[in-house]
């Protein structure tokens, strides 16, 4: 299970995407393991204490270019999504991954 962290709370991605990271800084160290097929964990800070977790199942990868910023865009077939405070999210075992010990929402895009 691949986590995206959408931690600046955009509910726009590049052409439309679920999800879109920078190339070299977050995709390339990362590109093993997300690929088409792989199932990932979109979490989406909403605003105090509420976040949007997306479960999708990649279907296509494609790349962007914003503010002359290469970025990978992520496209997938979306299998659940919901609107969880930040103690929902915490109990879970994939979830709670994007909060660091003092329960802060890490800044990461790839966990």
């Amino acid at each position: 299970m691949i986590l995206l962290n959408n931690c600046k709370g955009s509910d726009i991605n590049a052409h439309g995407s679920d999800y879109s990271m920078k190339f070299s800084e977050h995709y390339a160290p990362n590109k093993n393991r997300i690929k088409v097929g792989s199932s990932a964990v979109i979490v989406r800070f909403i605003e105090d204490g509420l976040y949007e977790k997306k479960v999708i199942k990649i279907t296509e990868l494609g790349r962007a270019t914003e503010d002359g910023v290469l970025l990978v865009t992520v496209f997938g077939d979306v299998h659940s999504s919901e609107v969880m405070t930040k103690a929902e999210l915490t109990k879970d075992k994939f979830t709670a991954k994007f909060f660091d010990k003092n329960g802060r929402f890490k800044q990461r895009s790839v966990i």
